[in-house]
């Protein structure tokens, strides 16, 4: 985790709003994406938020790109979503530097969400990802390290939330 947040090119969302079919046509997921899963995020039987998972043709190969969008069910403020992002990433990558380096340059990039709001995250591989409030642009992530560590918060085997990684994967039965 050191590497990727020493890199100073630190500028990513927590959250990703949830389409329950596909995008809508001002949704900033590409054409010729689909849904390939989607859940619910709870706790202590709250809903949070919704996720949903976009590839090409609604297939996932973690090497192409692929959005993913954060339906929230909540209201959070653009640091309260910085602070989660980090200690989410910190859960899988380990220990962290700069911490209010890190969390300054996430609340530069996130947006204050209510109930109805979604942000969706583009991760194009090998080229970075970009954020949307919306139809309206975030900002981008040109480190591509750190945008695999941001997404790798929904999508690698050691997220702390396994049963929404598995449905937004269409994993789940």
């Amino acid at each position: 985790m050191n590497k990727l947040l020493t890199s100073g090119a630190l500028s990513f969302v927590l959250a990703f709003p949830l389409l329950s079919t596909g995008a809508s046509a001002s949704s900033p997921v590409p054409a010729g994406f689909a849904t390939v899963g989607s859940g619910e995020l709870t706790w202590f039987g709250l809903s949070i938020y919704e996720a949903t998972l976009y590839a090409p043709a609604g297939s996932f190969d973690p090497g192409e790109g692929y959005a993913l969008r954060i339906d929230y069910k909540r209201t959070f403020s653009r640091s309260q979503l910085a602070k989660t992002s980090l200690k989410e990433m910190e859960k899988i990558f380990g220990d962290k530097a700069d911490d209010e380096k890190i969390i300054r340059r996430l609340e530069e990039v996130f947006c204050d969400v209510r109930k109805g709001d979604y942000i969706v995250g583009l991760h194009n591989p090998g080229q970075g990802a970009e954020f949307f409030c919306g139809d309206q642009p975030l900002g981008r992530l040109d480190n591509t390290e750190l945008a695999e560590a941001f997404f790798a918060i929904w999508l690698d085997p050691a997220t702390s939330a396994p049963k929404l990684r598995r449905q937004l994967l269409g994993l789940a039965r």
